[in-house]
């Protein structure tokens, strides 16, 4: 708990191991949700001793939509959210041994994605952005994910990358946002 209050930040594992060869490695703010699902619970309790988490699951199918899980449950309990992204074939635990923690603190979490960074790349993967309906289709979820955003700089930032990945304008990007978060205002009163 000291190593979190001092960073103000937990890297948050899938199992004990990975914590432990952290540990090993020079890296003390790491806790573990001993599985791939977190709970309401743990997010809330682990909101009591830092403001910043680091999702560090495994880079496998599984790790990736549990992180997707995790990095949506932290967010809405109030956490800054990045995500750590391991190179193919390797687990906290295993690059750790191989590489050091140091070099794991480099080349893994000082480099995480962004919340919504992660959650662009992730729901990328379900559409083929070749093709202009699903082209659409993600602008469109994206779109409601940057409504979601609390900080309109934020949200801001996320309308320009859009903007120019789909060549749209940003002020037709900026209206679909508000719409949505008017209407969500709505359904909250």
């Amino acid at each position: 708990r000291s190593e979190l209050k001092k960073t103000g930040q937990a890297i948050l594992f899938e199992g004990y191991m990975d914590v432990i060869t952290a540990y090993q490695g020079n890296i003390k703010n790491g806790i573990a949700s001993l599985g791939t699902s977190i709970t309401e619970q743990q997010a809330a309790l682990i909101k009591r001793y830092v403001n910043t988490v680091v999702i560090c699951y495994d880079g496998d199918e599984a790790g990736i939509n549990a992180s997707f899980k995790a990095a949506k449950l932290m967010a809405k309990v109030g956490c800054q959210v990045r995500i750590a992204t391991l190179p193919d074939g390797h687990d906290p635990d295993s690059f750790i041994r191989k590489y050091g923690g140091e070099r794991f603190k480099q080349e893994v979490i000082e480099v995480s994605s962004t919340y919504m960074g992660f959650i662009m790349m992730y729901h990328k993967r379900a559409y083929n952005l070749n093709v202009e309906a699903d082209q659409m289709a993600y602008v469109r979820k994206i779109v409601t994910e940057i409504a979601q955003l609390k900080s309109a700089l934020d949200r801001d930032r996320y309308i320009r990358e859009l903007t120019k990945m789909f060549d749209l304008s940003s002020e037709a990007i900026q209206e679909q946002v508000n719409q949505i978060r008017k209407k969500q205002e709505t359904t909250r009163h």
